[in-house]
């Protein structure tokens, strides 16, 4: 699945320290990309920067994870079930009560922490 040219390029910068891992993308599922690519664009870097070696980091949108429904709510099903494994840590950039603590808190624990798995950490964005 893997390249060198990404271990090779990315790798530099994390034995040298300049960098910790690297971020996945944005938004791929609310943007319509089905959650079998994006679980196999995870796992593409994956195969190259080992876990323990670098983080994998992903943004996605908020309304995936209350209907599976991408786009402008028309869109088809993404059925995100889980966090893809490859991921180290995921965020959501979405609040429909705009970005409260408490709103934030509520969010995570009931829609992204059932998700995730125990090797995976949240960020709140």
């Amino acid at each position: 699945l893997g390249s060198a040219l990404l271990r090779d390029g990315v790798g530099r910068f994390l034995v040298g320290g300049a960098a910790v891992g690297v971020f996945r993308g944005d938004g791929f599922c609310g943007q319509c990309i089905s959650y079998e690519n994006l679980t196999y664009a995870v796992d593409l870097v994956r195969a190259d920067l080992p876990r323990g070696q670098a983080i994998i980091y992903y943004n996605e949108a908020f309304p995936i994870f209350t209907n599976d429904v991408c786009g402008t709510m028309q869109g088809p099903t993404v059925n995100y079930t889980k966090v893809p494994d490859g991921l180290d840590w995921i965020s959501v950039d979405y609040y429909p009560n705009e970005g409260t603590i408490e709103g934030a808190r509520a969010i995570f624990e009931k829609l992204l922490y059932p998700k995730m798995a125990a090797h995976q950490g949240a960020l709140f964005v």
